[in-house]
């Protein structure tokens, strides 16, 4: 996948000491074709290869369309999960999800299971695989290395899903494995929103990330950078955290500005940045 050029300049007038950085994941360290569950191109196709891999079929009585109707269900219980939730931002673990779909076709006798149950984390991997196409954003692996050799604390914070750090292992070191940590970044600093069952814009993915900064590694928010693609997922989020933000604009594919919503219209991101590359002049 190659990246889409943007009409943004680079704004990297360095403003105050940076001692640690945190990177959001799609659109900022990957290319991603996509983004969320709820889009038109998924197809009955993509359904079923992920149900193969997952140790489960269409039943023989299920009706022809049966593949777009779970596809429909699992968008609905997507929204179902997180309705149910009283955060305003609120996530869902997509295993639970698909774990409900399936539960429910079963009941209806509408998918056959081939093992006792099915292997949810594999279905979901290859289903995910297969409607969201990502690849290493340029200068991603690099700009670890340098940030790494110069012992800078690095983090995540990221919507995400399992399966995002078995996809950035391998996508950006070669390793295949079901570790739920990213080589190069710190363990006590990276945050997925499936597992706080929160997303950002929520701020509050930061809270113990801001404690940890301060308490193992003495940095305060102030001398954090945090790096993203989205005006308010990261932007404005970083910005009611506290923290320095850098405003990721290398791919037209998945830079999102907002200009509908009001929080972010008179905000402005510390930095502007068009190649990973360009945060070495931060330093």
């Amino acid at each position: 996948m190659q990246v889409q050029p943007t009409s943004l300049q680079p704004k990297l007038e360095k403003k105050a000491p940076v001692k640690a950085v945190l990177f959001d994941i799609y659109g900022t360290l990957l290319i991603s074709a996509t983004g969320d569950i709820d889009r038109d191109e998924l197809s009955s196709k993509v359904l079923e290869s992920a149900l193969e891999a997952g140790g489960v079929i269409l039943s023989e009585g299920a009706p022809p369309d049966y593949g777009k109707q779970m596809l429909n269900q699992l968008v609905a219980l997507v929204h179902k999960h997180k309705k149910a939730r009283m955060q305003p931002y609120p996530e869902v673990d997509i295993q639970e999800v698909w774990r409900e779909l399936l539960h429910n076709a079963r009941r209806e006798k509408q998918v056959d299971y081939l093992q006792d149950e099915p292997d949810i984390p594999t279905l979901a991997f290859v289903f995910e695989l297969n409607s969201n196409a990502v690849f290493p954003m340029p200068g991603a692996v690099e700009m670890i290395f340098w940030l790494n050799e110069r012992e800078v604390p690095l983090g995540i914070v990221s919507n995400a899903q399992f399966y995002t750090p078995v996809i950035m292992n391998y996508l950006l070191w070669g390793q295949l494995d079901e570790k739920e940590q990213i080589q190069g970044f710190e363990p006590d600093l990276s945050v997925y929103s499936y597992k706080l069952k929160r997303s950002k814009p929520d701020h509050y993915l930061f809270y113990q990330l801001k404690k940890q900064l301060k308490g193992k590694y003495g940095i305060l928010p102030e001398e954090t950078l945090f790096v993203g693609n989205d005006m308010l997922n990261d932007v404005y989020t970083g910005y009611r955290a506290g923290v320095q933000t850098a405003l990721f604009a290398g791919d037209a594919r998945s830079l999102r500005l907002r200009t509908d919503e009001k929080r972010v219209h008179a905000l402005q991101p510390d930095y502007i940045i068009t190649h990973l590359n360009q945060l070495k002049e931060l330093f």
